[in-house]
Parts: structure tokens; sequence; C-alpha cells
């Protein structure tokens, strides 16, 4: 079949807990869907070990970064000259 890969940026029965009108019922689905992904993509080291603390095996997940890396985009100048020709200051 189709692997099924989900992204976790944050537990959503943990985050929106106080607005769910079955929060224990969307702890447990969100634990069996997390727990079947054949693969995880979290955002930190920190998300990793809670997805494991859920019973999530450690070799499905993989920490992805959302950072930049202001090298691989190359020297910003002339940004300053751009935003007066187009008349954009800080001022807004």
């Amino acid at each position: 079949g189709v692997p099924r890969l989900v992204e976790v940026n944050a537990l959503l029965s943990e985050e929106q807990h106080e607005r769910l009108h079955f929060p224990m019922l969307a702890r447990r689905t969100e634990s069996s869907v997390l727990r079947g992904a054949d693969g995880i993509a979290a955002i930190s080291s920190v998300m990793r070990g809670r997805l494991v603390e859920l019973g999530v095996p450690a070799d499905r997940v993989r920490i992805f970064t959302m950072a930049v890396d202001p090298r691989r985009f190359g020297d910003p100048a002339g940004v300053e000259s751009r935003r007066a020709e187009l008349g954009w200051d800080d001022s807004h």
C-alpha cells in the first residue's frame, strides 16, 4: 500500500485541549494515528521525544527543523536600495 507519512508540529490534543469537546477521544485518536504512521517528521528533538513517549517507535520519527540557513540564500546586499526604490521604509 501507500506509506502513511505524518508531519507533527504540535500535539493538537494538548495544544487545543481547552477547545475540545471530547479531549480523551481526541488524544486516543491522535495517538492511534501517530503510532500507525509509517514515518513521522517531527519539528524538534523535544517533539520527537514526546512522540516516542506516546508509543511511536523511535525508528519511525525523523527530525526536520523548520529553521532557515541564511547562507543558502546569498548576500542580501541591495535590499535597502531596492526598498528605497519601491518607496518602502520602516515606519509602517
